[in-house]
């Protein structure tokens, strides 16, 4: 999935003078030149998340009377046969730990990366047992935000922690 920009009204200027600067658009040139105009007057980017579908609905296209979903799945695609026998069905759904001490586990994807990520301490309640704000503050806090990099890395259980509002 492509990067967004911060700021949207600042990228949209910078696309509308490359097309006025360049005779064909889009073009590698045009947004090359619009991406270093756009950084240039101080234009951010962030990262879009790689391959998480779970909130998004489901879609399916048709190619030639077959469904594209089973295309795909018959033909390769899809979640790996390893967390298949695991009890996954799809990416994001939270399920009980098998690891000694964590209270839930979850199939995460990154690109075309998969990985079970444990999380939870079996021993100490979360955000949804004890609804304390300040205790909620306090994790964060200690976790570098809800912001940091780990927060935002899939392959994290902060990142899953964040998506499920156990903390």
């Amino acid at each position: 999935m492509a990067n967004k920009p911060n700021n949207p009204s600042l990228w949209s200027k910078a696309k509308s003078l490359a097309k006025q600067k360049f005779d064909v658009y889009p073009s590698a040139y045009a947004n090359g030149w619009a991406a270093k105009w756009y950084k240039s007057k101080g234009g951010t980017w962030r990262r879009a998340e790689d391959g998480m579908l779970m909130s998004a609905p489901k879609k399916e296209y048709k190619k030639g009377g077959q469904l594209m979903e089973a295309y795909y799945m018959k033909n390769g695609g899809g979640i790996p046969d390893r967390y298949k026998n695991m009890g996954f069905s799809k990416v994001g759904t939270k399920k009980q730990s098998n690891r000694p001490g964590k209270k839930w586990m979850v199939l995460a994807k990154k690109g075309d990366q998969y990985k079970v990520v444990h999380g939870g301490y079996k021993g100490m309640q979360d955000y949804t047992q004890h609804h304390n704000e300040q205790r909620k503050k306090n994790f964060w806090n200690r976790m570098g935000g809800k912001s940091s990099a780990k927060a935002k890395d899939p392959f994290s259980p902060l990142y899953w922690h964040k998506r499920f509002g156990t903390w």
